[in-house]
C-alpha cells in the first residue's frame, strides 16, 4: 500500500507525472472529474520548450518519446522575451538557446494516457490521512485507499481547497 499513488486530476500535468512514477515503478491511479478523456475540449496547441522535452524524455519511455516526436506539428522557434505589464522587458533568452516544439494538446493528452489506469467521472470529495494511507472519497460513493495523494486538479484545485482547512492557503502567485 505504501507505494500505490492517487493522483487527482488527468490533465497534461497529472498524466506526465503519473507516466513518470509508472516508468520508476510505482503503482499509480489517476482520478478525472470528467466523464470521459473526450468529454470536453482540451485546447488546440500546445509550445514545449527544451527544458520542457528533456522533462518528458525524463518521464516517458523511449518508445513514446518517439511517438511523441512523430507527432510534432512544428517548431516554434527559439528564444523568448518576458515583459512586465508595461511591456517592459525584464527576463530574456536569446535566439539559439530555448528552442519549442509544438504540438495538439489533445494528441499530448492521449500518449500521456497510454498505460496508465484512470478513472473517469470521479469527483473528490473528501480524504483522510491517517499516518500510514490515505483514503479518498468520491460523489459516487466509491473510495480509494493509497500512500500518497497528489493533487493535479489544476487552478480551482479541490485537493488544495481541503488542504487548506488545515493548512492555510497561500495566494501570492502573481501572472501578468
Amino acid at each position: 500500500m505504501e507505494n500505490k499513488i492517487l493522483i487527482i486530476g488527468a490533465g497534461l500535468g497529472g498524466l506526465a507525472l503519473a507516466q513518470g512514477l509508472v516508468k520508476a515503478g510505482f503503482d499509480v491511479t489517476v482520478f478525472e472529474r470528467d466523464e470521459s478523456p473526450i468529454k470536453r475540449a482540451q485546447g488546440y496547441r500546445i509550445s514545449i520548450r527544451t527544458l520542457g522535452m528533456k522533462a518528458l524524455a525524463a518521464l516517458l519511455t523511449p518508445e513514446k518519446m518517439n511517438r511523441l516526436s512523430l507527432a510534432k506539428i512544428s517548431d516554434v522557434g527559439d528564444g523568448f522575451t518576458c515583459a512586465n505589464e508595461k511591456m517592459e522587458p525584464f527576463f530574456s533568452v536569446p535566439q539559439g538557446q530555448d528552442a519549442a516544439v509544438q504540438f495538439l494538446r489533445s494528441e499530448l493528452r492521449s500518449l500521456l494516457q497510454e498505460g496508465i489506469n484512470i478513472q473517469w467521472n470521479k469527483r473528490l470529495v473528501r480524504f483522510e490521512d491517517n499516518g500510514n494511507q490515505v483514503i479518498v472519497y468520491f460523489e459516487d460513493g466509491s473510495v480509494a485507499i493509497g500512500g500518497l495523494l497528489i493533487g493535479c486538479d489544476g487552478g480551482r484545485s479541490i485537493v488544495r481547497e481541503l488542504l487548506s482547512s488545515v493548512y492555510g492557503r497561500y495566494d501570492q502567485v502573481k501572472n501578468f
